[in-house]
């Protein structure tokens, strides 16, 4: 499982902002994270995991297509 600073996940939550209108909720507890995507999308959903891919993390999604976790590639 990866854990995200509040400062690296920042920079996500405005990229999905500026692009989708959406809002990404952090979840943040007991050393577990998770996120949620406000509306959720299959363009939102493909633009979070080409987001976190360059730095070989893979964003797992659940079948709703809103919520995800994060993982070593």
């Amino acid at each position: 499982m990866i854990i995200l600073t509040y400062d690296q996940v920042l920079p996500l939550k405005q990229a999905v902002s500026d692009h989708f209108d959406n809002y990404v909720h952090f979840h943040d507890g007991c050393g577990a994270q998770s996120f949620e995507l406000e509306t959720p999308s299959k363009e939102a959903e493909a633009f979070v995991v080409s987001y976190f891919e360059p730095q070989g993390i893979a964003a797992v999604f659940h079948p709703d297509h809103s919520h995800f976790r994060l993982e070593e590639a």
